[in-house]
C-alpha cells in the first residue's frame, strides 16, 4: 500500500489526497519510485548529492505524461542544471584568494597568481584586484620594511614571520557552506525567477561600495555575474542574496 504521507512529504507540494490516491491507482509502480526518492523535490533546502539530480531527472520523465505538475517540475530541474552548468563555465578559481585572508593563502597560489595576473589575463579590474592581494600577502608574511642590503650591497632576503599554510583553503559561504552548494543554492533561486532578479538582488547588496561597478542587468549570467555571485556567497551568504 502506497504511504501517502511519505508521498506529500517527499514531494514537497501540496499536492491533493485525491490526485494522490488516482496516481497510486493507475500507476502504482512509479508512484512508489517515486515515494521511495530521498531527494524527490530537487528545490528542497538540502544539497543534492552527487547523481542526484540525474536520478530525479528519470523519475520526472516517468511521470510527466499522467501529471502536468510532474512536467513543470522537470522543466525547472533542467533550468536549475543550465544555471549550474552557467556557473561552472565562468567560475573563475584564479579569483579565489581575493575572498581569502592572506593567512589562508598558499605561497603556490600567490605565485599562480602572479603569473596569471602578469600575462594571463587582460581584465585590468581583476588584475588589480590581484596584484592588491599579492601586496598584501607579501606584506602579512614578510612585513612593510624597506629592503635591506648586507656591506656588499646584496640584498638581505626578510624572515618569515608567519608560518605558511600547508594546503589551500577552500572557500565557503559566509553560513560555512562548501562553495558549490552555495552555487547550487543560487540557482535553485534563480530558476524560480530569472537572472536579471539575481543580478538586481546583487546589485542591491553593493549598492553603497562605490569602488565595486553596478552589474549590467541583462540576463546573462557570464563571468561578471559569476564573480560578484562569488563574493556575495563568501561576504554575505545565500540567505542575504535570496531574501525577498
Amino acid at each position: 500500500m502506497v504511504n501517502l504521507s511519505n508521498i506529500l512529504l517527499t514531494a514537497g507540494k501540496k499536492i491533493t489526497k485525491a490526485i494522490v490516491k488516482k496516481e497510486a491507482r493507475e500507476h502504482s509502480d512509479t508512484i512508489d519510485e517515486f515515494s521511495n526518492s530521498t531527494a524527490l523535490n530537487p528545490f528542497d533546502v538540502k544539497p543534492l548529492n552527487e547523481g542526484e539530480d540525474e536520478r530525479i531527472e528519470q523519475i520526472l520523465k516517468s511521470k510527466e505524461t499522467y501529471e502536468p505538475y510532474y512536467k513543470k517540475q522537470l522543466e525547472k530541474l533542467n533550468q536549475k542544471q543550465k544555471l549550474i552548468q552557467d556557473i561552472n563555465q565562468n567560475n573563475n578559481a584564479e579569483e579565489d584568494i581575493l575572498y581569502k585572508h592572506p593567512s589562508q593563502i598558499t605561497e603556490a597560489e600567490i605565485k599562480n597568481s602572479m603569473i596569471y595576473s602578469g600575462d594571463k589575463t587582460s581584465d585590468r579590474e581583476l588584475k588589480e584586484q590581484l596584484q592588491k592581494k599579492q601586496k598584501d600577502w607579501f606584506d602579512f608574511y614578510y612585513g612593510t620594511d624597506a629592503i635591506k642590503t648586507d656591506a656588499a650591497g646584496k640584498y638581505i632576503s626578510p624572515s618569515i614571520k608567519h608560518s605558511l599554510p600547508d594546503a589551500p583553503v577552500e572557500l565557503t559561504t559566509k553560513e560555512k557552506l562548501p562553495l558549490m552548494n552555495g552555487f547550487d543554492k543560487i540557482a535553485e533561486y534563480t530558476s524560480k525567477n530569472d537572472v536579471k532578479t539575481l543580478q538586481n538582488r546583487l546589485n542591491n547588496l553593493y549598492q553603497n561600495d562605490t569602488s565595486l561597478p553596478q552589474l549590467k542587468e541583462d540576463g546573462i549570467l557570464g563571468k561578471k555575474t559569476t564573480s560578484r555571485i562569488k563574493k556575495a556567497l563568501v561576504e554575505f551568504g545565500v540567505n542575504k542574496i535570496t531574501q525577498n
